[in-house]
């Protein structure tokens, strides 16, 4: 089980690149969303956002369980080990939005900015126990992330 909770964690060892493990996790977060990318689309758009969010629930739910399990391994509160919550979270940043390049890059770059600044409440959600507040801060940073990109997205095209 430990092995499982590691391995899940870590995003299949992603986590234990020595340096910016929370941009490798979300770079290895794009990579997992582009198979599923088909259902983050409304369903006028060819798509099925209830699987999308079942897909991102189910991440999340693994994401709250093995957080929590991996900072007793790991002996450290938020161990940078941990990225799954930077998948939970980037699956947040690009709801509904399509997946091209620039809409990628921008949640992306957009969703790192929030992660590493945490504004309110993205900085108090992280003082949540164990796995929920592991995961909930990158929740609200894809939510900030999303919001602002849906925002650019209508600008864009009133252009």
């Amino acid at each position: 089980m430990r092995l499982l909770i590691v391995l899940l964690s870590s995003g299949f060892y992603v986590g234990y690149i020595p340096f910016a493990s929370g941009t490798f996790g979300t770079a290895l977060a794009a990579l997992i969303l582009w198979p599923v990318a088909r259902f983050n689309a409304l369903p006028s758009e060819g798509g099925s956002p209830w699987v999308y969010l079942l897909i991102f629930l189910l991440i999340t739910a693994v994401g709250i369980w093995t957080a929590g399990e991996a900072e007793k391994i790991h002996n450290k509160r938020d161990s940078g080990k941990i990225v799954i919550d930077e998948i939970a979270g980037f699956f947040v940043a690009m709801f509904l939005l399509p997946f091209e390049w620039v809409w990628v890059g921008a949640a992306f770059f957009v969703f790192r900015f929030f992660d590493v600044l945490k504004p309110w409440p993205v900085g108090w959600l992280e003082r949540l126990p164990g796995g929920f507040g592991v995961v909930c801060d990158d929740l609200a940073a894809g939510a900030y992330s999303c919001v602002l990109l849906h925002a650019a997205r209508l600008v864009l095209a009133r252009l």
